[in-house]
């Protein structure tokens, strides 16, 4: 198991495959992936940022303000 880079963080994961979402604030969701879940976050541009767990693989996150939907179990369609 590879440590996290977040000791202080309540889950410690040790590894996640791929994904992507919309958040509504990166500010806020990057502080609950980093210190709750102690997963690794960098942000690369204005409105998006990657979250990752060991390896190679990441979870793309892009801001969408007030339009961001909810996501649901699987998340594959927008509702509106």
């Amino acid at each position: 198991m590879l440590p996290t880079k977040n000791e202080k963080s309540v889950v410690k994961p040790y590894v996640m495959s791929h994904g992507t979402l919309m958040c509504r604030s990166l500010k806020e969701t990057r502080r609950f992936y980093e210190e709750f879940l102690g997963l690794d976050c960098a942000q690369h541009s204005r409105s998006s940022m990657v979250i990752r767990c060991g390896l190679k693989f990441h979870v793309a996150c892009v801001a969408g303000g007030d339009n961001a939907h909810e996501s649901g179990l699987h998340n594959h369609s927008a509702s509106t």
